[in-house]
C-alpha cells in the first residue's frame, strides 16, 4: 500500500478483528502506510486500550464474538468521542450500512479490505481533514 500523502507519524490507528489473517494483512499493509498501529483480537482488549490512549482511527470488523457492533460502537463515542470508527463487514446489506453510519461511523467497508480500499478511505480521511469536509461521505 503507497504511503497517502502528509500522513504524520504520530498518527494512531487502532485494529480490532478476530480474523487472524485479516488483522496482520491490516497491521501490515498500515504499517508499510507509515500509520502508528496497534491491533487486538478481543473487542474488550481494544476497547480498554481506546479509553487509555484514544487512537485517531479505529477500523473494527463489525461482527466480533465478544460485543456487538453497535455496542462497540456506542462504548468508543463515550469513552473517546473523537476517535473515528470505521467498520468492516462481509455482510452486503444496506440497511446495516445506513445504522452504522446513523449511529456515529466513519464508514461501512465491504470485507474481505483490500489495499485499494484501504488507501482510497484513508486518503479520503485524510484530505477531509485537511480541508474540514466530512469523511463520512463514502465513496465505496
Amino acid at each position: 500500500m503507497m504511503k497517502p500523502k502528509g500522513v504524520p507519524p504520530e498518527r494512531l490507528i487502532y485494529l480490532v478483528d478476530h480474523d487472524a489473517v485479516a488483522l496482520l494483512f491490516l497491521f501490515e499493509e498500515l504499517t508499510r502506510a507509515g500509520f502508528r498501529v496497534n491491533a487486538s483480537s478481543l473487542s474488550r482488549k481494544a476497547l480498554e486500550f481506546i479509553r487509555e490512549r484514544k487512537p485517531e482511527i479505529v477500523l473494527c470488523n463489525l461482527h466480533m464474538p465478544e460485543i456487538d457492533g453497535l455496542e462497540f460502537l456506542a462504548e468508543v463515542k463515550r469513552s473517546s468521542p473523537g476517535t473515528r470508527v470505521i467498520f468492516m463487514s462481509s455482510c452486503g446489506d444496506w440497511a446495516v450500512y445506513e445504522e452504522v453510519r446513523r449511529r456515529g461511523a466513519v464508514d461501512l467497508l465491504p470485507k474481505p479490505v483490500t489495499s485499494k480500499v484501504l488507501r482510497r478511505v484513508l486518503g479520503r480521511f485524510l484530505e477531509s481533514e485537511e480541508s474540514g469536509a466530512n469523511p463520512s461521505a463514502s465513496q465505496n
